[in-house]
């Protein structure tokens, strides 16, 4: 019987989400080959079952050619990790699944997207192509094995894969799987794609104390490594060799996980692409206010936080989209999310990044960085994921043509070192992304077309994502964390996808992504010249980029970026 693929990533304008737009600002390059999902045939011939105390999981196989071989994966889908969070479990932490063995899960196809933070159909008026369906019923993941059972004693490494999208939007289905099982499964390794609550429903809170509700996003993905901790032997692979990695927001949620005392032993290492902890749209204290805005337009702000939390229990998701709309898409600010992580006392145990960096095992870490993840912010190609970013600065494709300085100087001065941003030292760390960012503009007749456009984009880039990972891997540098990096400057894919697998499968194996035809150079205690491998039309070794990147922004972070929008430092 022959089961058709029914996940081929929808198109957002002439090509997938992620070839309309390569590096959609906050996904790495890399993603765009990996993950991209193909229309496939899969044939179903002895079905694979898992028996779990919970239930059993029935998937499928599906065959496939890989380096000249013919191979398969066995494929479960849409497996529950934690109990519904519906009606009174709504803004309640995940709920463990009760046993159930004989239950069946037996889906073929991927499960619904957690609710998005406006309907999905709605963004790309008149033509409503986003049609994936979401529910508040999300919190399942899909797993993706080797059809070939492990050596016995020699179980198969883990990577678990944490979508982005800002903590508001995202879902599997953005990424379809086959990619995934192709590149992954034939290299050794078994696959798990998760989902967590998103927006209202994730990251709701009443304050940053324990008890106050915070971080439910972030519990639903400690739950899912608990998941996999406790059954993944089953589907052949190590609970003690599980790699998580993710991109954008899902690069922030791994940071996270591997320092969160609930999460954190959980996690062998992590590869973070284009996000952190240190980005300022990571996580802010603006949460609060998206909270108490909410419940007030909801009529649920009431005397007591149980008849608030019973009110918004029974609120509906169209009742809570019609608000979040009003609000517009995201804010005008370098912490651009309205709903979010929060440095709290419960998941974060009260406790700064540099605390939290001090008191974790040292862990073997892989960073992403992408010269183009700012353009999801400045340039507005026509699809709707890049019109939901580009939508926060207002970058119309006349205005992205006609960049002038003056447009430059306003952005540097009201966004990227706000007062909100940049803090109490507001003018000394303008002056110095002035200094920096004005470097060869003094003859202005001579300056090369959309010369202004450019370095709105690099600001951008730097400010929200690369700069904050070079803060990270110098605050961890000290502390003998074993750290690997990438850089992408290249937004066409395709052209060495193979070697970054294999190195990718090396370091999921075994912690180092060096291999025969890429040595892949360590950080070392440099905190300038940070070896790096340049991923472009070739892939080579090189620590000459980050050079005056890092100068500038070890500067403005120790002047305190930021420190105003995040919890507690």
């Amino acid at each position: 019987m022959l089961i058709r693929n029914l996940y081929p990533i929808k198109e957002f304008s002439n090509g997938n989400i992620f070839t309309s737009f390569p590096t959609l600002g906050m996904i790495s390059i890399f993603f765009s080959t990996l993950l991209l999902a193909l229309v496939q045939t899969a044939e179903a011939n002895s079905q694979p079952v898992v028996k779990l105390d919970v239930y059993q999981a029935h998937g499928y196989v599906y065959q496939y050619q890989e380096n000249g071989q013919n191979l398969s994966s066995n494929v479960y889908l849409g497996l529950p990790y934690v109990r519904s969070p519906l009606g009174e479990l709504r803004l309640e932490r995940p709920v463990p699944l009760p046993s159930n063995p004989t239950k069946i899960v037996n889906n073929t196809d991927l499960p619904p997207g957690c609710v998005q933070q406006e309907d999905m159909a709605e963004l790309d008026p008149p033509n409503g192509r986003i049609t994936y369906p979401t529910s508040e019923d999300c919190l399942m993941l899909n797993i993706f094995t080797p059809s070939t059972p492990p050596p016995k004693g020699k179980p198969y490494p883990v990577l678990l894969w944490i979508h982005g999208g800002g903590f508001v939007y995202g879902m599997n289905r953005f990424y379809g799987w086959p990619q995934s099982a192709r590149h992954f499964n034939s290299r050794g390794i078994v696959v798990v794609h998760i989902q967590y609550r998103l927006n209202f429903y994730g990251f709701f809170a009443f304050g940053t104390k324990k008890g106050d509700n915070a971080n439910l996003g972030l519990f639903d993905q400690t739950a899912s490594l608990a998941f996999v901790n406790k059954y993944i032997s089953q589907f052949g692979g190590d609970p003690k060799q599980v790699t998580v990695m993710g991109n954008s927001a899902g690069g922030a949620s791994t940071h996270s996980l591997s320092l969160s005392p609930y999460s954190r032993n959980y996690v062998k290492q992590t590869i973070q692409s284009s996000g952190g902890l240190y980005s300022p749209w990571s996580n802010t204290v603006k949460t609060l206010e998206s909270s108490k805005n909410l419940s007030k337009s909801l009529g649920c702000d009431l005397a007591t936080r149980e008849l608030t939390k019973k009110c918004l229990k029974n609120v509906t998701v169209k009742q809570v989209h019609d608000v979040l709309k009003g609000w517009g898409r995201m804010r005008n600010s370098m912490d651009l999310i309205y709903w979010g992580p929060i440095r709290d006392d419960d998941f974060y145990d009260g406790k700064s990044l540099a605390q939290l960096n001090k008191e974790t095992k040292v862990r073997k870490t892989l960073y992403g960085c992408t010269k183009g993840d700012g353009l999801i912010f400045t340039f507005d190609s026509g699809s709707v994921i890049a019109k939901v970013f580009a939508y926060v600065i207002g970058r119309t494709v006349d205005r992205q043509a006609n960049f002038t300085k003056a447009d430059f100087l306003d952005h540097v001065n009201n966004y990227l070192a706000s007062e909100d941003a940049a803090g109490p030292n507001v003018a000394e760390i303008r002056k110095l992304l002035l200094a920096y960012y004005l470097r060869g503009s003094s003859n202005e007749s001579s300056l090369p077309e959309k010369f202004w456009y450019t370095r709105f984009t690099d600001a951008q880039t730097e400010g929200e994502f690369s700069g904050g990972q070079i803060w990270e891997m110098v605050e961890k540098m000290s502390l003998n964390w074993q750290q690997h990096v990438y850089f992408l400057d290249y937004i066409h894919p395709s052209h060495r996808p193979l070697k970054l697998v294999d190195a990718f499968a090396s370091f999921i194996k075994n912690g180092d992504p060096s291999t025969k035809d890429v040595p892949w150079p360590a950080v070392g205690q440099e905190r300038v010249k940070i070896p790096y491998l340049r991923v472009g039309q070739e892939v080579v070794a090189e620590n000459t980029y980050f050079i005056e990147i890092a100068k500038l922004w070890q500067k403005v972070f120790s002047l305190g970026y930021a420190k105003g929008i995040f919890y507690q430092q």
